[in-house]
C-alpha cells in the first residue's frame, strides 16, 4: 500500500511539475525587465518621431506607414506604436510590455501545439513545456525585450508560429485563411516575413503526403496571395543606402557562411552578452557559435530524416516549419548584413528567430524519444538538457547586457531637457542635432520624457 501511494505522489508530482515551472522563466524576465527599462528613445525610434509628428497634425497616410524602414515594411507594427504612444503619451514601457505580451502568445501557440502532438500520438509531452518556455523567454534576447522598437520581431515570429501551427489543421478551412491573414501581418510586420509565404507552400505540400485530398484550389489561393502580397512588398523597393552591398555574400562565400553559422549558433553559444553589451570583438565567441551553428544545423536535418518515417506529416509539418524559419533567416539575413561583419551576427535582437531552429529541433527530438520502440532515449533526452542548460547560463550571463544598457542610457533621460552633451546624445543616437531636432517634436506634443508638462496644463 505505501509503495502504491509513493507512486501515486511521484505521479502528481511529474504532471504538475513542468506545469509549475513554465512560468518561472516568464517571471524571471518580467523582474529584469522592469528593474532595468529606460524610457527614452534609442536609436531607430528617433525617426518613428517623425511618424509620430504626422499622427498628431492629422497628416499622416497609410503610405508613410509603408514606406520602407531598412529593409522592412513597418506597417503593423507602427500602427501598434502609434496607438500605445495615444494611450501613454509614449511611454516606452507600455512598447516593452507589449512584446512581452507578444511572446507569452509565441509560447501559448507552441504550448497548443506540443499539447495537440500529445493527443495525436499519444505521448507525454508535459517535460518540453518548461523547457520551450526557457527558449522563448531567454534573456538572450536582451535588445528586444528592453527596446520597444523591436516588437516588430516578436509580431513577426507570433504571426509565422501561429500560421504555421493553423497550417497543420487541413480539417479547418478557417485555419487555412486564418494562415493566410497571419501571413500578411508577418511580411508587413519584419522583412523576414517574405519567407513565410514559401515555407506554407511546403507545408500545404508536406500535408498533401498524408491527405491526397487536400484541395488544389488552396495551394492555388496559397500562391496567388503570396505573389500579390511579396509584389506589394517589393513595388518600390530599394537597398538602403548605407548598407554594404548585396554582392558581399557571393564575393565572399565563406564569410558569408560563417555569419549564417554564428546567426544560428548564438542562443546557445555562452559569453555573447559581454561582445554585445561592451562592442568587443569576440573572436573565440564566434568560432564556438559556428561550432554551435553547425551542430544545430546538422541535427535538425538528421532528427527530420528519423522521424519521417515514424511521425505522420501533419504532426511533424509545423515543426519543421518552424525551424526552417530560423535556418532561411539565417541565410537571408546574411546577404543584407554579411557585409558589416560577423560580429553583427551576435546581436541579440536575431535570437528570437534563430531560437526557433533550437525550439523546433528539441521539440521534434523530445517526440521522437517519447514514441514508442525508439532506441535509447536517454541518450536523446541527455542531449536536449546539454542543450537547455546552456541556453540557461547563456541566458542568465545576459543579464550583465541589461545592466550595462540601463547605466548606458538612464544619463541620457536628463540630458533630453538641456540637449547640451553631444557626448550623452550620441548613446542614443549618433547624430546629436537630429536628436535635438526630433526632441522638439515632443516637446510640442508632450510625448516622452515631457507627458508630464501635458499634465501640467
Amino acid at each position: 500500500m505505501q509503495r502504491t501511494n509513493q507512486s501515486r505522489i511521484l505521479s502528481q508530482v511529474s504532471q504538475w511539475l513542468p506545469v509549475f515551472l513554465m512560468p518561472l522563466p516568464f517571471l524571471y524576465l518580467v523582474v529584469q525587465v522592469n528593474t532595468y527599462r529606460v524610457d527614452v528613445p534609442f536609436m531607430d525610434q528617433w525617426n518613428f518621431v517623425s511618424i509620430l509628428g504626422k499622427f498628431y497634425q492629422g497628416t499622416l497616410s497609410i503610405r508613410d506607414l509603408w514606406l520602407q524602414h531598412n529593409e522592412h515594411r513597418l506597417v503593423f507594427p507602427q500602427i501598434v506604436m502609434l496607438l500605445l504612444a495615444e494611450v501613454s503619451r509614449w511611454n516606452i514601457s507600455y512598447e516593452l510590455a507589449f512584446s512581452l505580451f507578444l511572446a507569452v502568445g509565441i509560447l501559448s501557440i507552441l504550448v497548443w501545439q506540443i499539447r495537440n502532438t500529445e493527443t495525436r500520438l499519444q505521448v507525454r509531452l508535459r517535460w518540453l513545456l518548461p523547457i520551450v518556455s526557457v527558449m522563448v523567454f531567454s534573456l538572450a534576447q536582451g535588445e528586444n525585450w528592453l527596446w520597444g522598437f523591436e516588437l516588430q520581431v516578436f509580431m513577426n515570429v507570433l504571426a509565422v508560429v501561429a500560421g504555421l501551427v493553423l497550417l497543420g489543421q487541413p480539417a479547418h478551412r478557417w485555419a487555412f485563411f486564418g494562415a493566410i491573414l497571419l501571413g500578411i501581418i508577418a511580411t508587413y510586420s519584419f522583412a523576414n516575413g517574405v519567407l513565410y509565404w514559401f515555407l506554407g507552400l511546403f507545408t500545404l505540400l508536406l500535408l498533401a503526403i498524408d491527405d491526397r485530398r487536400l484541395r488544389t484550389s488552396r495551394l492555388v489561393l496559397w500562391a496567388a496571395t503570396a505573389i500579390l502580397t511579396i509584389g506589394s512588398y517589393m513595388y518600390d523597393y530599394h537597398t538602403p543606402g548605407q548598407h554594404p552591398s548585396l554582392l558581399v555574400a557571393l564575393q565572399q562565400p565563406l564569410l558569408y557562411l560563417q555569419y549564417v553559422l554564428v546567426y544560428l549558433g548564438i542562443p546557445v553559444t555562452v559569453g555573447s552578452s559581454q561582445c554585445v553589451a561592451y562592442g568587443l570583438a569576440c573572436d573565440q565567441v564566434a568560432a564556438v557559435a559556428v561550432a554551435a551553428g553547425v551542430s544545430g544545423l546538422v541535427l535538425f536535418g538528421l532528427i527530420i530524416a528519423w522521424l519521417a518515417r515514424r511521425i505522420p506529416p501533419t504532426v511533424l509539418a509545423p515543426y519543421i516549419g518552424i525551424g526552417l524559419y530560423g535556418v532561411l533567416s539565417a541565410f537571408l539575413t546574411g546577404i543584407g548584413r554579411v557585409g558589416f561583419g560577423i560580429d553583427q551576427a551576435m546581436a541579440s535582437r536575431y535570437v528570437t528567430i534563430s531560437s526557433l531552429m533550437w525550439i523546433a529541433l528539441v521539440s521534434m527530438l523530445f517526440i521522437g524519444m517519447t514514441t514508442r520502440g525508439a532506441d535509447r532515449p536517454y541518450a536523446g533526452y541527455a542531449l536536449t538538457v546539454f542543450f537547455v542548460g546552456f541556453v540557461l547560463v547563456n541566458s542568465i550571463q545576459w543579464q550583465t547586457y541589461f545592466v550595462w544598457r540601463r547605466d548606458f542610457l538612464l544619463p541620457v533621460r536628463a540630458e533630453l531637457t538641456s540637449l547640451k552633451n553631444d557626448n550623452l546624445l550620441k548613446h542614443t543616437f549618433p547624430s546629436p542635432d537630429y536628436v535635438r531636432a526630433q526632441t522638439q517634436i515632443l516637446k510640442k506634443y508632450h510625448l516622452s520624457v515631457f507627458r508630464d508638462s501635458h499634465l501640467q496644463q
